[in-house]
């Protein structure tokens, strides 16, 4: 038994140096390393339902990347400074438990990166407040976009902050996240240019095995059961439009085949277009 557990240890020690951390990963999260690896696509947009393990894997891939090549650069961004530091930061932690010391990094709190010995950086931000500014410039090997869906101004981190860092390095930039709540949502852009291009990633609640029937019944029970636009966002990834945010919430997917329709004009008539600019006079 002795022999087994020094074995066990040998074996993940070897795994952890040679870069290679594939068995750290459920079966959900292996085929979305695998896809990560085996796609040509330079932009990435997963699809993925509440409790899928979404940022543990995109913190396997980091910590991966900067393992296998001595001085790369991963830049990582969630929505908020501080869901780093409640989210990102303890799943590494976490991960980091089995790892070897002498090639375990150093987190420095005042620059926000993960410094690992062979000199590779895993550089966190949130995007609120201007804060993605901050991995701005330089190479990276690695871009994530974590919740995607949440973060400010995405567009213009995605193409004006992340992608000219890939140009050298050839780099990939993944975007996960559940489908945003507003669909006006700059993610909701780069989930149809996905989908156009046939490489959008989509696991539901269904796909994870770490949930079971009983838990998923729960679950779904608590977000308002079935057909609640929290169940068909969060845990089966559907793109639904909010009756909390919407101008005209009735008028649906499903209404249109029954609203839309061609009509013959009358004989006589004109068309007018209008608009309200919200002006307010007498101030």
């Amino acid at each position: 038994m002795a022999n087994h557990k020094i074995d066990a240890k040998l074996a993940r020690d070897t795994l952890w140096r040679r870069g290679h951390l594939s068995w750290l990963l459920d079966a959900n999260q292996k085929q979305l390393y695998d896809l990560y690896y085996n796609t040509d696509h330079r932009v990435q947009t997963w699809l993925l339902a509440r409790r899928s393990g979404k940022s543990y894997c995109l913190c396997v891939l980091a910590i991966e990347t900067c393992l296998k090549k001595p001085g790369a650069i991963v830049k990582f961004l969630a929505p908020t400074r501080v869901q780093v530091n409640l989210i990102i930061r303890p799943l590494m932690r976490k991960i980091l438990e089995s790892c070897p010391d002498e090639i375990k990094p150093e987190y420095k709190a005042k620059d926000n990166i993960f410094y690992f010995p062979n000199g590779a950086e895993l550089q966190l931000s949130g995007t609120d407040g201007g804060s993605a500014e901050r991995l701005r410039g330089g190479d990276s090997d690695l871009a994530i976009v974590d919740e995607a869906g949440s973060c400010t101004d995405l567009r213009y981190c995605v193409r004006d902050i992340l992608l000219p860092t890939t140009l050298i390095t050839k780099g990939k930039i993944l975007l996960a996240s559940t489908p945003p709540e507003d669909a006006e949502h700059d993610f909701v852009d780069f989930i149809e240019e996905a989908e156009a291009r046939g490489s959008i990633v989509v696991k539901t609640i269904d796909d994870n095995p770490r949930i079971d029937q009983n838990e998923k019944i729960k679950l779904i029970e608590e977000l308002g059961g079935a057909n609640s636009e929290s169940t068909l966002r969060e845990l089966y990834c559907k793109m639904i439009k909010s009756k909390n945010n919407s101008v005209i919430p009735e008028f649906t997917d499903e209404k249109i085949p029954e609203i839309v329709c061609e009509m013959t004009p009358p004989p006589f008539y004109d068309s007018y277009v209008a608009m309200d600019l919200c002006i307010v006079t007498g101030k």
